[in-house]
């Protein structure tokens, strides 16, 4: 009965919006394969697959509550929470984010 509730309450216009995008996506990728001298559908299937994990954890995540974590356990109580926060994003956003940046530029 709760997972019912839960998915009255999705936004299934964004849902749908999502899910048209990443169809239309995946079909000229579809196509951009097959239009190529020796037909080669390995990245075709590598993100079909990649598109069918995002939005199944898209949906999972859309059913967690996301106010209750923050009203319980603020992270304004905390000075050193704060801190570690900010590190761990740091660090992720460097060792996504640039190197994808520099290699871009490297191929230009």
């Amino acid at each position: 009965m709760k997972f019912i509730q839960g998915l009255k309450r999705l936004d299934w216009i964004i849902i749908g919006a999502v899910f048209f995008l990443t169809i239309l996506g995946l079909a000229i990728q579809y196509s951009l394969s097959l239009n190529q001298e020796l037909i080669n559908f390995s990245n075709f299937y590598k993100q079909l697959v990649f598109a069918s994990i995002g939005f199944i954890l898209m949906l999972l995540v859309s059913f967690l509550n996301w106010i209750f974590p923050y009203y319980e356990y603020s992270l304004s109580k905390n000075k050193s929470t704060k801190t570690a926060l900010r590190i761990f994003i740091g660090a992720i956003f460097m060792s996504i984010v640039l190197p994808a940046l520099f290699n871009f530029f490297i191929k230009i």
